[in-house]
């Protein structure tokens, strides 16, 4: 079963009903190799997709969740539709939903493609971006036979959506997941390695602000002089870079690219030291100060991704 990031039990407050209801599909229906982010901003213009999956082979896939109901859409055309305010129940125009998560994604693929790593280097595909993607639309409130009779079909297309009927707790596992398959125009036949997706993440969710970015990058690699960044924001700006990588691998790397300096955080001043520092004191180290400061995934995600991690240290 994938992880949620954040963990369910840490952004089900925030979420709608049927947003919930999708998040447990996803973690009942998908395998471990999928990671499914929710409601986690991309890119500096920080856009807010309700979900996000990856996976290795199928690549990327943003998906937008709504939970009108048939009667609520009003009018609906290839670029805007007009749905009732749940509120006031007055007209109201927002974007197409499909279109919406289609803005998103291709957002996240044009980040992706100023990584030189993640892109062809082929002549016909040169800088095209290596990792499939795709998007869609899920109505947790709409059956299908409901979106066929209404002729919104017309304005959206129907494999890129997920209705009511095809999200139930009883539905066939691999059914749900080729509604899924069926949003991706392509996928290539080489899987995304492990350095590949770590550098996937870092790139859509550049959680370590571009100050600290430029401090860090501006240390020589071979720096034989002690130095200190003294981090003046919320301790939780690294911590959250480290939150989607794998920790006792890229952290290391990190340490070692940047030489002798050590990573003082003000809150706890907890140093991190790349000469003296030994594998697994550093995971030590990392997991002690992701526990007491990481309080946005609770303690149940941490133990599950970090098994090392004393649960008490998070409580």
């Amino acid at each position: 079963m994938p992880s949620l990031i954040p963990s369910l039990n840490s952004c089900v407050a925030r979420m709608t009903l049927g947003e919930k209801c999708f998040a447990v599909r996803l973690e009942q229906k998908l395998d471990d190799d999928y990671l499914i982010w929710y409601d986690v901003p991309i890119g500096k213009k920080q856009l807010h997709p309700d979900f996000i999956v990856l996976h290795p082979l199928r690549g990327l896939l943003v998906l937008e969740v709504k939970d009108w109901k048939i009667d609520t859409i009003l009018n609906a055309t290839r670029a805007n539709w007009t749905i009732a305010d749940r509120h006031t129940n007055a007209p109201k125009q927002v974007k197409n939903p499909l279109e919406q998560a289609r803005r998103y994604v291709l957002h996240a693929v044009q980040i992706l493609e100023r990584d030189a790593e993640l892109v062809r280097a082929i002549a016909r595909d040169y800088g095209k971006c290596i990792v499939p993607y795709g998007y869609g639309v899920v109505f947790p409130n709409i059956t299908r036979s409901q979106l066929e009779k209404s002729g919104i079909e017309q304005v959206i297309e129907s494999n890129l959506v997920i209705c009511q009927d095809e999200m139930l707790e009883g539905i066939d596992q691999e059914e749900f997941r080729q509604r899924l398959r069926n949003m991706f125009p392509y996928q290539f036949d080489t899987p995304l390695s492990q350095q590949q997706i770590n550098r996937i993440r870092w790139n859509i969710f550049p959680n370590l602000d571009d100050h600290l970015n430029d401090m860090i990058d501006s240390l020589p690699s071979d720096s034989s002089i002690p130095e200190k960044i003294f981090l003046n924001s919320s301790i939780d700006k690294i911590l959250r870079k480290y939150a989607y990588i794998d920790l006792e691998v890229d952290l290391k790397e990190e340490i070692h690219r940047i030489g002798s300096a050590s990573l003082i955080l003000e809150q706890d001043f907890k140093v991190i030291e790349s000469a003296q520092t030994s594998l697994e004191s550093l995971r030590e180290q990392g997991l002690h100060i992701c526990g007491h400061n990481f309080r946005r995934f609770d303690y149940k995600y941490l133990i599950t991704r970090f098994p090392t991690l004393d649960p008490w240290e998070i409580r």
